[in-house]
């Protein structure tokens, strides 16, 4: 029997999930014996993978350049596609404007929610900014109606796509994200480099304006005012992905005499992450647009104390295991935050809520992924 080749685009994965999400399919790919996977990559990506049955086709051609890499998807993709006689064409990120040969099959992944978010849009400023939303609203809408399947993470995002669709899908598929808690590095570690002064809350999340960090700073100078007692620290943990709210940000610290309270660490490394969880105090997640909310799922993984965005999709995963709250009301956020800091109690139901609450592997994600390419 002749092997299926899979051919998959890791051009847009740039950082966060995307990255996460491919390297952890690739690791627990069982060398399934009629499979054999092609990694399209950016000789200049930090990717890495190491698989016998998974080759990498790198390139040198400056696809990190938006307009050249479109050149490259239009006129050499295809050829690609065809010289290696690929029977799955696999898009993670989302946009595939690439032609496939006739018995070449086009999978792409439902994961960036943003361009689906109409306040996002009204909210943005920069005319060359809202003319990019909807291109890549527009391009993605193409890419899902001219998929053979598209793999959603969530069934809020099933459910949101459905109102832009004039015609059914011609299949999907729901596969929720993995988690993988594991620690690499050691406490000592983690507290040498990044010096956290227990005991402290973290609120892990990049620095962009729709993850809500003005409102979380408001809320806790708004707790410090009422609470009796001193407030733990607050640590944003995450990388600078917006320069000006980022800006924005250090100027309400300052303003609100919170130089001593509030601190940013800049993005921590996966591999601390848990030992970063084991030792705070709570979790806070405020963002107000996700589609699968891995901040949220790593967090439940540890069995943390967590206040959470009340958004979609936030409560089709944190279930009743978490304390929700309006993101848009940093007066919320300050009476949840009282109310836990006043009653011990909640920290011990909290935590022993999240243990129910069911949370993939990403064994079981990589088995259904490369089960369900591998069948189409």
């Amino acid at each position: 029997m002749k092997n299926k080749k899979i051919l998959v685009n890791t051009f847009p994965l740039k950082d966060g999930g995307g990255q996460t999400h491919i390297l952890k399919i690739i690791e627990y790919f069982k060398d399934e014996k009629f499979l054999e996977i092609i990694i399209l990559k950016s000789k200049f990506s930090n990717l890495n993978f190491k698989k016998s049955r998974v080759k990498l086709h790198e390139t040198t051609f400056p696809v990190n350049n938006p307009i050249l890499r479109v050149f490259y998807e239009i006129f050499y993709i295809p050829i690609l596609l065809f010289k290696n006689e690929v029977d799955v064409f696999f898009c993670p990120g989302g946009i595939s404007i690439s032609w496939t040969p006739k018995n070449c099959k086009k999978v792409t992944m439902f994961r960036n929610m943003q361009p689906f978010v109409r306040e996002l849009a009204r909210n943005e400023k920069s005319f060359l900014k809202k003319i990019r939303i909807f291109l890549i609203k527009f391009l993605m809408l193409r890419s899902f109606k001219n998929s053979d399947l598209v793999i959603f993470i969530s069934n809020y995002a099933r459910e949101e796509l459905k109102k832009y669709l004039k015609k059914p899908l011609k299949k999907s598929v729901l596969i929720n994200h993995g988690v993988d808690m594991s620690a690499s590095k050691t406490d000592d570690e983690v507290t040498k480099i990044y010096n956290f002064r227990e005991p402290f809350i973290i609120y892990p999340s990049s620095i962009e304006s729709y993850k809500s960090q003005i409102e979380v700073i408001k809320a806790y100078s708004l707790a410090k005012e009422k609470l009796l007692k001193d407030l733990p620290n607050l640590y944003l943990v995450g990388s600078i992905n917006n320069k000006k709210y980022f800006q924005d940000l250090k100027k309400l610290i300052k303003k609100l005499n919170l130089d001593s309270k509030i601190f940013f660490t800049g993005k921590i490394e996966h591999e601390y992450m848990p030992a970063v969880y084991k030792h705070s105090l709570m979790v806070i997640f405020a963002s107000k647009i996700e589609n699968c909310p891995n901040i949220l799922l790593e967090a439940i993984a540890m069995n943390k104390l967590i206040l959470c965005s009340n958004t979609k999709p936030m409560p089709e995963f944190g279930k009743d295991s978490v304390i929700y709250f309006n993101p848009n009301s940093p007066f919320d956020l300050s009476e949840k935050l009282i109310e836990i800091l006043s009653e011990n109690q909640l920290f011990k139901t909290y935590e022993e809520k999240t243990k129910n609450v069911k949370i993939f592997s990403w064994e079981d994600c990589a088995n259904k992924t490369w089960k369900e390419l591998g069948s189409i």
